[in-house]
């Protein structure tokens, strides 16, 4: 591999990858036979999110950066990376009043390709924020925040963490989410209220193996062509669901492990999960 700095004319994918000591851009062409390396990027830094958002024409990169001095913060790019947005500038805040205080950006999810300044990103401790300008402000999402739950639910062993965020793309008012140690919820109203939906995921550690909410979920994925086809990785357990996470079967008949962490469908066939 060489270093890069900005894509060629051959250039036709790029993979993103956070990592402990700085994020890298990966460049190919559609043969993805060579790759060239750009990176890192904050250097000595922890990248725990990469986004990209190619909405309403941009090409804007998002990492959710963990810098010793600076603290977790979202910066942005437009020009694959050659420059970052201002580091000083800590645009993911929780409110005074909620005597929280953020520890790490766990996932940058763009929204809806109708909603192009829209973005979300789940946090440690949990909870979910959003912009309407593309990143450069965040708001916490108040009905997650205020939830009954919120009080019950355990740090895992990477912490309280909000890691998961997925989007119906026909009905703007739904959206799912996963903690680890809270289980997966859903909206049905723009976030204004959030109910669990648990049921049939196992939590092999408690006492009450099946509880409402509590189960430590690694991973949820789902395919934009069928999006109520929900595939979730659990401590302890794989999961599909066929009605938005209303209801959940165990699907790892065949695996040598239903423990793990990584989780990902395939981008052209709804069907096929790794």
């Amino acid at each position: 591999m060489t270093n890069a700095s900005t894509p060629t004319t051959t250039d036709s994918v790029c993979l993103l990858v956070g990592t402990m000591k700085g994020a890298f851009f990966l460049w190919s062409d559609d043969a993805r036979e060579n790759w060239r390396l750009d990176g890192p990027h904050f250097r000595g830094q922890s990248i725990y999110a990469l986004a990209f958002d190619d909405r309403d024409g941009r090409s804007r990169t998002l990492a959710a950066t963990q810098s010793m001095h600076w603290g977790s913060t979202v910066r942005s790019s437009d020009d694959f990376g050659r420059t970052w947005s201002d580091a000083e500038r800590q645009n993911v805040r929780f409110p005074a009043e909620s005597g929280l205080a953020l520890n790490q950006i766990w996932q940058i999810r763009p929204g809806r390709k109708d909603e192009p300044g829209v973005l979300y990103c789940g946090v440690e401790p949990a909870a979910l924020f959003e912009s309407h300008d593309g990143g450069d402000n965040w708001s916490v999402v108040q009905g997650l925040l205020d939830h009954e739950h919120r009080t019950k639910w355990q740090p895992g062993g990477g912490g309280l963490c909000l890691h998961t965020i997925l989007l119906d793309p026909a009905n703007p008012d739904r959206m799912l989410i996963a903690i680890s140690t809270g289980g997966v919820y859903r909206t049905e109203d723009g976030g204004k209220s959030w109910s669990a939906r648990n049921h049939g995921v196992r939590a092999q550690f408690l006492p009450d193996k099946h509880p409402e909410f509590g189960q430590c979920v690694h991973k949820v994925v789902h395919h934009p062509s069928r999006p109520e086809r929900i595939f979730l990785q659990n401590h302890w357990g794989l999961y599909r669901s066929d009605d938005w996470g209303d209801n959940w079967h165990d699907i790892a008949n065949g695996v040598p492990s239903d423990f793990g962490f990584a989780m990902l469908m395939h981008p052209h066939d709804a069907e096929t999960v790794f």
